[in-house]
């Protein structure tokens, strides 16, 4: 009898530990990381163009004359194969991702002389026109016109973290100044996110 209540107590202690679930994991985490796309763009330490007053000018422009914002000289053309040593000029992409890059260059101020928005190699009586150059593109081929607004891309697919030359082709205003009154401009480049292979 004694046997019986024992086996008994035993089956009912074997039944009651599978009818009672082991402890187990109710919920799982799963951890979510996002980077943001970022666009940066900045300009090296030369941030300005006083035109022929670069290298061999005397600071002064001409009519119908073209200027180059060319480290090596003020109307000295770049080379065939623009090399970093034809350019004034250094962007780098401060951002995470590939950018292109747009430049609108706006009408003089001052003596007002306006962008004709054809390129370096036009003028007209009181207009210039304007090209940006970059290293590693062909000479004049490569040469994309600075409009003074709706410019198209500049610069195509520059990486994160690289940097590019780049320099201005600028054709002064056909007729003689007026004045002696300096004028002045801005440059303006504007990054945004390449799309595309």
């Amino acid at each position: 009898m004694r046997r019986l209540i024992v086996s008994l107590a035993l089956a009912l202690v074997l039944v009651a530990s599978f009818a009672v679930p082991a402890f187990a994991a109710t919920t799982a985490d799963v951890t979510v990381t996002a980077t943001p796309a970022y666009v940066s763009l900045s300009l090296g330490a030369v941030t300005t163009w006083p035109i022929n007053g670069v290298f061999g000018g005397d600071s002064k422009i001409r009519p119908s004359t073209t200027y180059y914002a060319n480290p090596t000289g003020d109307t000295t053309e770049p080379t065939a194969t623009v090399v970093d040593g034809d350019c004034r000029f250094t962007f780098t992409n401060d951002g995470n991702v590939a950018i292109d890059i747009k430049c609108n260059f706006a009408d003089f101020a001052g003596i007002v002389m306006t962008n004709i928005n054809t390129g370096y190699a036009n003028n007209g009586a009181t207009a210039f026109g304007a090209s940006g150059y970059a290293s590693d593109a062909a000479w004049p081929g490569g040469a994309v016109i600075f409009k003074n607004a709706a410019s198209g891309v500049f610069i195509t697919n520059l990486a994160a973290t690289f940097t590019k030359k780049w320099g201005v082709a600028l054709k002064t205003q056909s007729d003689p100044f007026a004045s002696a009154t300096s004028m002045t401009s801005t440059i303006t480049c504007t990054a945004i996110e390449h799309v595309g292979p």
